[in-house]
């Protein structure tokens, strides 16, 4: 009775070491985004060979973010020399062998794992065969041109979290008086998101995530004060030392700070490319360009705001000539020229704030 069991662990020590022998490991080198078209295929096509085999040792790299993972590529490109013009992602490491681009992967992989006898992850070390197709780019510089940083900006120009902060430009003016006021005012706003927006670039300033509440809670501000607005016009100055009072608080430092305080909750809405630009300041080879990068990218993003700021400050300029053009009572006429426009932009403001309410 005991040989019986002691075959029976022989013949189960047996099993499961012939089940290790078969377990495979290898790193894969890949990066998120439109800078590696290839790795979207390549990383589904390993995800399902890890379902189909459970032994399977998939260990990912993404080299774009993490500026760790680039190094570490870089590594095992230098110890199993393969050349500068060969190097790119996706790519994948196993003992013995390399795979750089998506068609190699794709094709000679499965079969290369069949083969394969060695269990141990690839090491630094040792001979190895490498297949090379096409591929892209490793480093994200190469894949941050301006063309690209361009692309990028215009994209973010219509996120939820941009109109917000438009929004909140608006709401700044609706309480300016005239139209040195609102210049004042709207350079300050404009400085202060700049700021923040670079400082949280650079990692001076932490990033957070408010890519949900922000936009709504802007939009819940928007239409009640825009509603006040409209009431205290339609009801001849019914909400007067409220809307008085607000004037007198939205000066250029007040304006200034509000900037920089929309800025902290409205970075989340930046896009993808702005954290990429974020993780190269880690690298002193990177920095400088990561820099000018950076500055390119929020001066684009800024361009709405401050063409806003031209067309407002026209349009209350004719408003003051219109104004000046009556022989009887030029103030109140401009007076009066300024509660239509206000009127007029608080109703944008409430359309603006449902929109974001409800998306």
């Amino acid at each position: 009775m005991v040989k019986k069991y002691f075959l029976l662990f022989l013949v189960l020590l047996v099993l499961a070491i012939g089940v290790q022998a078969d377990s495979d490991c290898l790193y894969y080198f890949y990066g998120e985004g439109e800078g590696c078209p290839g790795c979207l295929n390549t990383t589904l096509y390993l995800d399902q060979l890890a379902e189909q085999d459970p032994n399977l040792q998939l260990q990912k790299f993404e080299v774009y973010q993490n500026i760790d993972n680039f190094h570490q590529l870089q590594e095992y490109f230098s110890a199993n020399h393969v050349p500068v013009a060969s190097q790119g992602i996706p790519a994948i490491f196993l003992p013995g062998s390399y795979f750089v681009g998506e068609k190699a992967i794709l094709e000679l992989l499965e079969g290369r794992l069949k083969d394969n006898q060695d269990e141990s992850c690839p090491g630094l070390t040792g001979e190895v065969i490498g297949i090379v197709g096409e591929k892209s780019s490793a480093n994200v510089l190469d894949t941050l041109s301006l063309v690209v940083i361009t692309k990028s900006a215009f994209k973010d120009w219509f996120s939820l979290s941009a109109l917000a902060v438009l929004v909140v430009f608006l709401l700044m003016l609706l309480f300016k008086k005239n139209k040195i006021l609102a210049l004042k005012a709207s350079v300050s706003f404009i400085f202060g998101l700049f700021l923040v927006y670079f400082l949280i670039g650079i990692g001076i300033i932490p990033h957070f995530n408010f890519s949900y509440f922000f936009p709504k809670i802007v939009g819940a501000l928007a239409i009640i004060l825009g509603l006040v607005v409209l009431f205290d016009f339609l009801s001849k100055r019914l909400f007067l030392g409220f809307v008085d009072r607000l004037k007198r608080i939205t000066s250029a430092w007040v304006a200034l700070l509000l900037g920089g305080l929309i800025g902290f909750f409205s970075a989340c809405g930046l896009g993808e490319k702005y954290p990429l630009l974020s993780s190269l300041i880690q690298e002193a080879s990177t920095r400088g360009m990561a820099i000018f990068l950076i500055l390119f990218y929020l001066l684009l993003i800024i361009i709405p705001l401050a063409l806003l700021v031209v067309i407002i400050y026209q349009i209350m300029a004719k408003l003051d000539s219109h104004a000046h053009g009556k022989k009887e009572k030029p103030k109140l006429w401009k007076t009066h020229n300024y509660h239509l426009f206000k009127f007029f932009l608080g109703m944008v403001v409430i359309v603006l704030g449902i929109f974001l309410i409800l998306f």
